[in-house]
């Protein structure tokens, strides 16, 4: 069995004797990673795992506290993202255009950046349950969007965050949102 681990943003294997080898993102891609553990660091790198269609469901270790740009971007068998720990930020279209993508739940994040599922044609139910600000065209073009649960902290939510998001037909917008952007839901 081997362990996949991240160092200051990169992808290392170590083998049960401890040997530890680099990762490139052409062997990234064509690995079947399940599920990833980490023991240190707190960053995943950008477009680490960008075109890696070799994920399918996706648990990220609770001590990455930030994701950056295109991490996870154009994974096409991606189905299911769970974050169980308390994110600081979701960069730029970290998983854009995961066009299988179905279910996400984000236990904690301050910060969903612009983009981040952005064209995940197949995403239908999204749980966030802890969070302030949800950036601009977050689930654009989510065409099978139809269950959000926003977190009741959450302070703002972006122009077009939910713009061609057809299928969405109610959304609570918690107490606590003081800012919603231009044409939220606009096409």
């Amino acid at each position: 069995k081997n362990l996949y681990n991240f160092y200051e943003g990169e992808l290392y294997k170590y083998s049960e004797s401890g040997m530890r080898s680099f990762i490139s993102d052409t062997l990234i891609a064509n690995m079947g990673i399940d599920y990833l553990l980490s023991n240190s660091g707190s960053t995943i790198s950008p477009t680490i795992f960008a075109l890696c269609d070799s994920l399918k469901t996706l648990t990220i270790p609770k001590n990455i506290t930030y994701i950056c740009s295109n991490a996870f971007s154009t994974c096409k068998n991606l189905t299911e993202v769970n974050i169980p720990g308390n994110m600081q930020t979701l960069s730029n279209s970290v998983f854009a255009y995961c066009e299988n993508l179905k279910s996400v739940k984000i236990n904690s994040c301050d910060l969903i950046e612009m983009y981040v599922f952005s064209h995940c044609t197949n995403l239908t139910s999204v749980e966030i349950l802890n969070g302030a600000l949800v950036g601009t065209k977050s689930f654009e073009y989510c065409d099978n969007l139809t269950n959000v649960k926003l977190p009741p902290n959450l302070k703002t939510i972006g122009q077009r965050t939910f713009q061609h998001c057809i299928s969405l037909k109610e959304l609570e917008i918690p107490e606590n949102v003081n800012y919603i952007g231009e044409e939220v839901f606009g096409d």
